[in-house]
């Protein structure tokens, strides 16, 4: 990840092949309200036949809010367009934005004081449906974790034939 942080600024995010992309900071207020912004027209995927859509802004919003003495932190994730394209783009942030809060618990909870270390693994699963993958891990979608880490994650994308 690479940030060029402030009020015009940016966000580089890589994932892996096919899955790098880079948001420009819209607002910055420490502490309270980060804004991410990019316009994109396709899906990101590592398949490298890229589906073409209608051009979107999507928008994140961070916010963070002191209550209780605990920190509520609030993601708002818009600008999704209506194609089916964008249907399946939101449904993998979905699932994507849930791990990565599950991450930040695990980290926050268990690892406050000491460095983290992810390892996500990306599998693409051709000719297997998303539940197959999920569910029984065919052949054809294992990987394997090449480094030692606290967290491991492993996300899948499938194509049915």
């Amino acid at each position: 990840m690479e940030v060029s942080p402030g009020a015009g600024g940016y966000m580089v995010a890589d994932w892996g092949p096919g899955l790098e992309w880079k948001t420009a900071i819209e607002v910055w207020e420490p502490n309270r309200h980060l804004r991410l912004v990019e316009t994109r027209d396709h899906l990101l995927s590592p398949d490298p036949a890229q589906e073409k859509m209608e051009p979107c802004r999507l928008v994140q919003d961070y916010y963070l809010e002191g209550e209780g003495g605990k920190t509520i932190l609030r993601l708002v994730h818009s600008g999704f367009g209506s194609s089916h394209g964008w249907d399946v783009e939101f449904e993998g942030t979905k699932g994507g934005w849930a791990a990565c809060f599950l991450w930040l618990k695990q980290a926050l909870e268990r690892h406050r004081r000491s460095s983290v270390y992810n390892s996500i693994v990306t599998a693409l699963c051709y000719g297997v449906g998303h539940k197959q993958a999920r569910d029984e891990s065919p052949p054809q979608c294992r990987s394997h974790l090449t480094s030692r880490s606290r967290v491991n994650t492993i996300f899948l994308e499938s194509f049915p034939s």
